[in-house]
């Protein structure tokens, strides 16, 4: 972590830049007054040859400072890894400057100007960590640059309090440097959760644009604070044209309104939503079907809520085209002389014409639903009880197989028998048998002439 601190590649860069940037006048301010103080009282209480250089280095170092701000902001660096590298080249630069101090103009016979020393050198460490937030390892080397010549000197002096000072210069260093990187590893904690938030955020955003429904945010008086890419091609408006207006303003539900209404009680429902199913109409006039549902969203203290459009427009039509075709299907089936049956895989009745009705004496209700075994196939010719599974039904079911019967019987409703031409047709879906199709037709009156025929031939 604190590597990143020093890393120009880093993801974290632009933030680093930006904190950089917001204390880069706390910097600069910094620079000018430690060196302009450090220099008074070096040229009050020692002048000493090449004073009046390093200042004008130091003076020159903030000047560049802010030159290299101006520059990036124009756009002058290639990339922000180029001006990053430029503005820790600046500090390094004026951190060895702080280094020289102690190096060239301190005297430590003079009392004072050591204990000044200290306090500028120190006071300009401590400030250091504004100017340098998140850079960990720059931090590191920068302290270490202004202090640490400072002890090294002392250590090697002979103040007769050297060791004292030591231990004190390099405890301050040590605080100094420790509190550096916690409080660059708390930036770059931050940093990472806030990107990680930016980052969810995102994919939140890119979700709810990506929902098939259209999908407004509100608070807790109704207003709108969202409004997805689907509620913008449904509804027709833009988002940036909804903004802080009421809901009930810009979907208006006319008597419907008052779903609107009351909007915290939601949270307190049983089901904790409101649903609805309207019709409305977006701002190309076109009338649209639409399923509503008002979720909350709860905040800390704060409520919001979702209001979720399901557009049913298309399903609805094509619901109607099919219930029309299925109406029209049924009537040319119930229009035909052919006695039609459709059979689930099990046997039981799912559809019966008006002819087979007819034929058979029943209602529609009688048989629906029910066994056309037991309902009409129970016996043989002879009346004898003929069980499921032998039936020829049966077999046609279960190998779904189609065969056409030039006679069969068939029992109507007063028990008595109906002769029949009967073919069943199987039901396929994906290879799988759903059922079957039955058409009869009666042919009892010819059936009964056949055998009044055969009786007569054998007289």
């Amino acid at each position: 972590m604190i590597r990143d601190g020093f890393n120009t590649r880093s993801p974290y860069l632009p933030r680093l830049i930006e904190l950089y940037h917001q204390n880069l006048s706390s910097g600069i301010i910094g620079i000018l007054v430690g060196a302009g103080f450090i220099a008074y009282f070096y040229d009050q209480l020692q002048p000493a040859p090449g004073l009046g250089l390093w200042l004008g280095y130091m003076y020159l170092l903030a000047l560049l400072r802010l030159v290299q701000f101006m520059l990036y902001r124009r756009g002058v660096f290639p990339s922000l890894a180029a001006y990053a590298r430029s503005a820790q080249l600046n500090m390094l630069l004026v951190a060895c400057g702080w280094a020289v101090v102690p190096i060239l103009f301190l005297d430590y016979s003079q009392h004072v100007l050591v204990l000044i020393t200290f306090i500028a050198l120190a006071a300009i460490a401590a400030g250091a960590y504004s100017t340098i937030t998140g850079f960990a390892l720059l931090g590191v080397v920068y302290i270490s640059l202004t202090l640490l010549p400072l002890l090294f000197v002392t250590l090697m002096s002979e103040h007769p309090f050297r060791n004292a000072l030591a231990v004190g210069i390099f405890a301050f260093y040590l605080i100094v440097v420790i509190s550096n990187i916690r409080l660059s590893r708390a930036a770059l904690k931050h940093m990472r959760e806030a990107e990680t938030f930016r980052r969810s955020e995102i994919l939140i955003r890119h979700i709810i644009n990506a929902s098939v429904d259209a999908i407004i945010t509100l608070d807790s008086d109704g207003m709108i604070i969202d409004w997805n890419k689907t509620a913008e091609f449904l509804l027709g408006r833009r988002k940036a044209d909804v903004m802080g207006f009421p809901v009930s303003a810009i979907i208006d539900l006319g008597e419907d309104n008052d779903f609107y209404d009351q909007l915290p009680s939601i949270v307190h429902h049983e089901n904790l939503e409101r649903r609805r199913q309207v019709q409305l109409r977006n701002t190309d006039g076109d009338e649209l079907i639409v399923d509503l549902a008002l979720r909350p969203i709860i905040a800390e203290n704060e409520h919001y809520f979702t209001l979720n459009i399901h557009d049913l427009t298309d399903q609805k039509h094509k619901d109607a085209a099919i219930k029309e075709e299925r109406r029209r299907a049924y009537k040319l089936l119930n229009s035909v002389d052919t006695g039609i049956i459709q059979l689930d895989n099990e046997g039981h009745v799912s559809f019966i014409n008006q002819t087979a009705l007819h034929l058979l004496g029943y209602q529609r209700p009688e048989v629906l639903g029910k066994s056309f075994h037991q309902l009409f196939q129970h016996s043989d010719l002879l009346g004898q009880p003929l069980c499921w599974e032998s039936s020829p039904i049966h077999r046609l079911l279960v190998s779904g197989v189609s065969k056409r019967f030039e006679q069969m019987v068939l029992w109507h409703r007063e028990q008595t028998p109906l002769h029949v031409t009967l073919s069943s047709v199987p039901i396929y879906q994906d290879k799988e048998i759903l059922g079957s199709i039955i058409s009869f037709n009666d042919i009892t009156d010819s059936f009964h002439v056949l055998q009044e025929q055969k009786r007569l031939l054998q007289i």
